[in-house]
C-alpha cells in the first residue's frame, strides 16, 4: 500500500493529537488510581529541588515497555490499513508522548536553562503556573502538561493562582 506525503503527515499528526489525548488520560489514571510512583513525583516537589524532579520524573524504562506494549496492540490493525499507517500512527504518538511530554514536563520543573526572556513571558508563565497549581492545590485539575487547553474541553482547568496573584499585583502598581 503506498500512501501520499500529505496522507503520512496527517496520520502522524492523528497519532501526535491522541498522544496529547493520552497524556491527559495517563495522568488523569495516575491521579484516579493514586499510582504510587505518580504521587511520589507530587511529594517531591515540595521538598525537592526543580532540577531533582524533573529528572527523577525521567523513566525511560517505562516509556519503552508502554510504547512496546501499545504498538502491540496496533499491531493487529495493520492488517486491515497496512503497517505504514499504523507505524505513522505509533509514531506520532511516540514523538508526543516520548519528547514532547518528557521535554515539557522537564522544563516545567527546570527551566532555568532558558532564555530569561521566554522565562518571563506571560505564556510561559501561564503554562507553568497551570502545572504548578496542579501540584500545589489542584491535583484533580490540569492534567495536561503540554497542552493545557485541553483541559477547558474537559472541564478539569484550574487558573493558576500565582499567575492571578501576580497580575493584580502589577495592575495595582500602574499609576
Amino acid at each position: 500500500m503506498s500512501i501520499e506525503i500529505w496522507q503520512a503527515a496527517l496520520i502522524f499528526f492523528a497519532g501526535w493529537s491522541a498522544g496529547v489525548v493520552g497524556e491527559y488520560t495517563f495522568h488523569w489514571v495516575m491521579h484516579r488510581y493514586s499510582l504510587r510512583f505518580h504521587i511520589n513525583h507530587h511529594k517531591e516537589f515540595f521538598v525537592l529541588p526543580g532540577r531533582q524532579v524533573a529528572v527523577n520524573d525521567l523513566d525511560v524504562r517505562m516509556n519503552v515497555k508502554f510504547f512496546l506494549l501499545f504498538l502491540l496492540l496496533l499491531s493487529p490493525l495493520m492488517y486491515f490499513w497496512g503497517w505504514l499507517p499504523v507505524l505513522l500512527f505509533w509514531c506520532g504518538a511516540f514523538w508526543h508522548l516520548v519528547i514532547v511530554y518528557e521535554g515539557c514536563h522537564a522544563v516545567m520543573h527546570y527551566e532555568q536553562w532558558l532564555p530569561a526572556f521566554v522565562r518571563r513571558s506571560r505564556l510561559f508563565q501561564w503554562w507553568k503556573g497551570c502545572h504548578f497549581e496542579h501540584h500545589r492545590s489542584s491535583p484533580t485539575g490540569n492534567y495536561c502538561v503540554t497542552f493545557p487547553v485541553l483541559d477547558f474541553f474537559f472541564g478539569t482547568y484550574v487558573h493558576p493562582r500565582q499567575i492571578a496573584e501576580t497580575a493584580r499585583t502589577e495592575q495595582s502598581q500602574t499609576p
